[in-house]
């Protein structure tokens, strides 16, 4: 289960990144309150990105 938590950490940061760089911000105290909103743990309150669903395949 720790290479799927190290995927979602990666996947999370890069979003957020991501996000943060095609907004192209100038003000450093908003930036920072976005990055701390978006780099929250999938799925809880306030989170950029939802749950993580893994599919059994058959």
């Amino acid at each position: 289960m720790e290479y799927f938590e190290s995927i979602i950490d990666q996947l999370t940061k890069r979003a957020a990144r991501a996000t943060l760089g095609q907004f192209g911000l100038r003000s450093n105290s908003l930036r920072e309150f976005l990055w701390q909103s978006f780099s929250k743990a999938p799925g809880n309150d306030g989170a950029f990105l939802g749950d993580p669903v893994f599919e059994a395949t058959f």
